[in-house]
């Protein structure tokens, strides 16, 4: 995965357990909606202030747009690393494969 598309993945799964819409993060980091998506989408890569703005509206040190994260699990307060195809993930009753 490149690093503007983990970014994005990043920012989408920060996004959504704070439960921002795009539009709400776009307006906290004084920015357009459609560049939060483009973003997301790794359709453009982001500079530096512009990360750093992203990181300050969810709260959190921009070091963490740049984690391997892999997926997202909103029953957890951390984020987990993708599991490999045979392990099953078990989250609250939930498996994941």
């Amino acid at each position: 995965m490149k690093l503007r598309e983990q970014v994005g993945l990043n920012i989408r799964n920060i996004r959504n357990s704070r439960g921002l819409s795009q539009e709400q993060l776009a307006l906290a980091a004084d920015l357009d909606r459609s560049y939060i998506s483009e973003i997301e989408l790794a359709k453009f890569s982001a500079s530096i202030d512009v990360l750093e703005r992203i990181a300050r509206a969810l709260d959190i040190a921009p070091k963490e747009l740049f984690n391997e994260r892999g997926w997202f699990c909103p029953n957890l307060t951390v984020f987990a690393q993708r599991p490999r195809p045979s392990v099953a993930l078990r989250v609250s009753g939930l498996a994941k494969k």
